[in-house]
């Protein structure tokens, strides 16, 4: 069973296990699920990446549905594909941060290196 939202009388589960398991539904190769990429005016202005998938089920988490159902939301993108969406968006927004939000971003994560232009 994959761990849902937490309910009343839920049992405890292992974290470490869940991530296994997200990261089988939510990384394939090295692309990772995304649900948009955009920017917004929190923190002075930032774009996002907002990915899919979490193994915490913290009681305060904004991320809806795609922590819980990872598997009916979101897209693949490689590293590549999401840097670029992100910067577009930044670009875009006339914004200079940028960030991969939401869930747990670091489930799978590959590292891909950005060069300030």
């Amino acid at each position: 069973m994959y761990q849902r939202m937490l309910i009343r009388g839920f049992k405890p589960f292992n974290p470490l296990e869940l991530a296994r398991r997200t990261e089988e539904i939510v990384c394939r190769g090295e692309e990772r699920k995304y649900t948009a990429f955009y920017a917004t005016g929190v923190y002075r202005g930032i774009a996002t990446g907002y990915a899919v998938g979490c193994c915490l089920r913290c009681y305060f988490c904004w991320s809806d549905w795609s922590r819980d159902f990872p598997e009916m939301y979101g897209e693949f993108h490689s590293p590549e594909s999401a840097c670029k969406k992100i910067v577009a968006a930044a670009k875009k927004w006339g914004v200079r941060k940028a960030r991969i939000s939401a869930c747990e971003p670091t489930i799978g994560f590959v590292l891909l290196e950005v060069n300030q232009t």
